[in-house]
Protein backbone atom coordinates (compact mmCIF):
# COMPACT_ATOMS: atom_id res chain seq x y z
CA UNK A 1 0.00 0.00 0.00
CA UNK A 2 1.45 3.34 -1.10
CA UNK A 3 2.05 6.25 1.36
CA UNK A 4 -0.42 9.40 1.58
CA UNK A 5 1.51 12.34 2.59
CA UNK A 6 -1.37 13.78 4.49
CA UNK A 7 -1.69 16.14 7.81
CA UNK A 8 -4.41 17.54 9.34
CA UNK A 9 -5.51 18.30 13.14
CA UNK A 10 -7.31 15.38 15.19
CA UNK A 11 -9.48 15.70 18.00
CA UNK A 12 -10.41 12.44 19.51
CA UNK A 13 -13.90 12.33 20.70
CA UNK A 14 -14.94 12.32 24.62
CA UNK A 15 -16.72 9.50 24.79
CA UNK A 16 -16.37 5.49 23.55
CA UNK A 17 -17.69 4.17 20.20
CA UNK A 18 -18.53 8.14 19.15
CA UNK A 19 -19.08 9.30 15.65
CA UNK A 20 -16.01 10.85 13.90
CA UNK A 21 -16.27 14.04 11.52
CA UNK A 22 -13.81 14.25 8.74
CA UNK A 23 -13.73 17.98 7.81
CA UNK A 24 -12.10 18.80 4.20
CA UNK A 25 -11.21 22.50 3.64
CA UNK A 26 -11.97 25.21 1.29
CA UNK A 27 -8.87 26.43 -1.05
CA UNK A 28 -7.99 28.84 1.50
CA UNK A 29 -6.45 25.38 3.46
CA UNK A 30 -7.15 23.80 6.67
CA UNK A 31 -6.11 26.57 8.81
CA UNK A 32 -9.25 29.03 8.27
CA UNK A 33 -10.94 29.86 10.93
CA UNK A 34 -15.02 28.79 9.48
CA UNK A 35 -13.07 25.04 9.45
CA UNK A 36 -11.59 25.36 12.47
CA UNK A 37 -15.39 26.89 14.36
CA UNK A 38 -16.81 23.73 12.34
CA UNK A 39 -14.24 21.78 14.22
CA UNK A 40 -15.20 23.16 17.59
CA UNK A 41 -18.61 23.18 17.71
CA UNK A 42 -18.56 19.14 16.42
CA UNK A 43 -15.98 18.90 19.51
CA UNK A 44 -18.53 20.51 22.13
CA UNK A 45 -21.46 18.13 20.61
CA UNK A 46 -19.23 15.45 21.31
CA UNK A 47 -18.07 14.09 17.87
CA UNK A 48 -14.70 13.60 16.99
CA UNK A 49 -12.88 15.42 14.55
CA UNK A 50 -10.30 15.26 11.91
CA UNK A 51 -9.52 18.45 10.09
CA UNK A 52 -7.77 17.28 7.27
CA UNK A 53 -4.76 18.77 5.24
CA UNK A 54 -5.77 18.35 1.20
CA UNK A 55 -2.61 19.79 0.33
CA UNK A 56 -0.41 17.31 1.70
CA UNK A 57 1.56 19.57 3.55
CA UNK A 58 2.37 20.16 7.31
CA UNK A 59 2.11 23.93 6.42
CA UNK A 60 -1.22 24.12 4.74
CA UNK A 61 -1.23 27.71 3.94
CA UNK A 62 -4.08 28.37 1.13
CA UNK A 63 -3.82 32.08 1.56
CA UNK A 64 -0.53 32.16 0.29
CA UNK A 65 -1.38 32.17 -3.43
CA UNK A 66 2.35 31.52 -4.83
CA UNK A 67 2.81 28.56 -2.03
CA UNK A 68 -0.71 27.32 -2.48
CA UNK A 69 -0.52 27.35 -6.48
CA UNK A 70 1.06 23.50 -7.11
CA UNK A 71 -1.59 21.82 -4.76
CA UNK A 72 -4.52 23.51 -5.67
CA UNK A 73 -3.34 22.33 -9.07
CA UNK A 74 -2.83 18.53 -8.00
CA UNK A 75 -6.06 18.44 -6.09
CA UNK A 76 -8.13 19.57 -9.48
CA UNK A 77 -7.02 15.90 -10.51
CA UNK A 78 -10.02 13.76 -8.76
CA UNK A 79 -7.31 10.85 -8.60
CA UNK A 80 -5.58 13.26 -5.66
CA UNK A 81 -8.85 14.52 -3.61
CA UNK A 82 -9.96 11.03 -3.75
CA UNK A 83 -6.52 9.63 -2.58
CA UNK A 84 -6.35 11.93 0.17
CA UNK A 85 -9.64 11.97 1.11
CA UNK A 86 -9.58 8.31 1.65
CA UNK A 87 -6.62 8.57 3.57
CA UNK A 88 -7.91 10.96 5.94
CA UNK A 89 -11.68 8.67 6.76
CA UNK A 90 -8.66 6.10 7.54
CA UNK A 91 -6.85 8.16 9.96
CA UNK A 92 -10.63 9.53 11.59
CA UNK A 93 -11.66 5.75 12.20
CA UNK A 94 -8.39 4.94 13.95
CA UNK A 95 -8.75 7.96 16.57
CA UNK A 96 -8.86 6.57 19.89
CA UNK A 97 -12.54 6.36 21.50
CA UNK A 98 -14.18 6.74 17.30
CA UNK A 99 -16.67 4.20 16.22
CA UNK A 100 -15.14 2.90 12.44
CA UNK A 101 -18.92 2.73 11.65
CA UNK A 102 -19.61 5.49 12.44
CA UNK A 103 -17.89 8.05 10.22
CA UNK A 104 -19.10 11.45 8.09
CA UNK A 105 -16.99 13.93 5.99
CA UNK A 106 -17.98 17.28 4.85
CA UNK A 107 -16.96 19.78 2.51
CA UNK A 108 -16.26 21.23 -1.14
CA UNK A 109 -13.12 21.97 -2.23
CA UNK A 110 -12.63 23.55 -6.01
CA UNK A 111 -16.21 23.64 -6.77
CA UNK A 112 -15.84 19.57 -6.49
CA UNK A 113 -17.49 17.40 -3.87
CA UNK A 114 -14.95 15.66 -1.69
CA UNK A 115 -15.35 11.65 -0.88
CA UNK A 116 -17.91 10.93 2.03
CA UNK A 117 -17.16 7.61 2.15
CA UNK A 118 -14.11 5.16 1.49
CA UNK A 119 -16.59 2.32 1.27
CA UNK A 120 -19.50 4.03 -0.66
CA UNK A 121 -21.97 3.47 2.02
CA UNK A 122 -23.67 6.30 3.34
CA UNK A 123 -25.82 6.30 6.38
CA UNK A 124 -27.29 9.28 8.77
CA UNK A 125 -25.55 9.71 11.42
CA UNK A 126 -27.15 10.58 15.02
CA UNK A 127 -24.91 12.64 18.16
CA UNK A 128 -23.22 10.74 20.63
CA UNK A 129 -24.58 8.64 22.56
Amino acid sequence: EEHVPLYGDAYAPRAERAPVVVLFHTAAGPRDLFVQWHAEVLRARGYGVFVADLFGDARGDGWDATWAARPRRDLQNPFHLHERGAAAIAIARKLPGADPERIAAVGRYARRACPSSSRGRHRRTTRPR
